[in-house]
């Protein structure tokens, strides 16, 4: 699916975002109606898809030597860093309506406190990429 950048990004998210979170949802529910919360799996796709293009950023030379271009090497390392960027920022957005449209907006505090070191690494991991001209794996200790 990698020689496929978008066609395998898509599919990457939308069945290890959308259709897992579809698949839980409904073993989950007593009910075992066919409704599920549309925000759920934009959301879950969504973290998946902020999250993938990062793994991808280590390999770009081999992939390349092999024949393979990633939606990481498409966006280059800068590019994939921003774009991931915005795919968390609407992942977040959109979990933002939901919480506070059903009155749970706790809720999104308590995520948003799991999100803060997520957000310090992110930045940390970028700047000191850019500023070095190179790709970096940063210790968390």
């Amino acid at each position: 699916m990698k020689k496929f950048p978008v066609i395998g990004y898509l599919v990457v998210i939308i069945i290890q975002g959308g259709l897992t979170f579809w698949l839980v949802y409904y073993a989950c529910n007593f009910d075992n109606i066919l409704f599920v919360p549309w925000q759920g799996i934009a959301i879950c796709s969504l973290l998946i898809g902020g999250f993938y293009p990062l793994t991808q950023i280590y390999q770009h030379q081999q992939d390349l030597d092999d024949g393979v271009f990633s939606i990481s090497y498409k966006l280059g390392y800068t590019g994939t860093f921003i774009f991931c960027a915005v795919v968390y920022t609407l992942a977040w957005i959109i979990m933002a309506q939901f919480f506070i449209h059903k009155g749970e907006g706790i809720k999104l505090t308590v995520v948003s406190i799991f999100f803060v070191p997520i957000f310090v690494y992110f930045i940390r991991w970028f700047y000191k990429s850019k500023r070095t001209g190179r790709m970096l794996t940063l210790r968390i200790l």
